[in-house]
């Protein structure tokens, strides 16, 4: 009985040399299978700030739309901006959503159409709940169900959507 209640009285303790030691070599180790998986995965690419990624250092002039300060790649997109939108959201319904958004059309832009898609925008977001558009892959589900209730209320006229703008207060 003697024994065990010395051995219980005087713990063992760690070497502060070997933890030291351990935590050296596991950070080597994930040093090291960091930059083997980096090496495999992308072998033979270059570093984005090279010409090569940005097709041979000459960059597409954008252009510049004085009017309204848009700023487009390609001046040929057919882009409706639709009127803005303010409406109480499903719940709770003291929570109010402002959204400007714009259709990107992929041919001759209708505004009969397009003012379609607004009622229908506008009747969507009264059914929208907070909880759903809170987090960053709410905004994208909110994004792509906006993009179908345009695509299929246009009959795929609608290649895109844009949010302009979107507060809630």
């Amino acid at each position: 009985m003697a024994v065990a209640q010395a051995d219980t009285a005087a713990p063992k303790k760690s070497s502060l040399i070997l933890q030291i030691g351990l935590l050296v070599a596991l950070s080597i180790g994930a040093v090291g299978t960091g930059w083997l998986a980096g090496s495999q995965i992308g072998g033979g690419q270059q570093p984005a700030g090279s010409e090569a990624a940005h097709g041979g250092g000459h960059d597409a002039p954008a252009t510049y739309d004085e009017v309204d300060g848009s700023n487009f790649a390609e001046p040929s997109l057919n882009i409706f901006r639709l009127e803005d939108i303010t409406t109480n959201l499903a719940g709770p319904g003291s929570v109010w959503v402002r959204a400007q958004l714009a259709l990107v059309f992929r041919e001759q832009v209708d505004p009969a159409l397009a003012e379609m898609v607004h009622q229908d925008f506008l009747a969507y977001l009264r059914t929208v709940k907070l909880h759903q558009v809170e987090s960053a892959s709410g905004l994208v589900h909110l994004k792509s169900d906006l993009l179908e209730r345009a695509s299929l209320r246009t009959g795929g006229k609608v290649t895109g959507v844009l949010i302009r703008t979107l507060l809630f207060e």
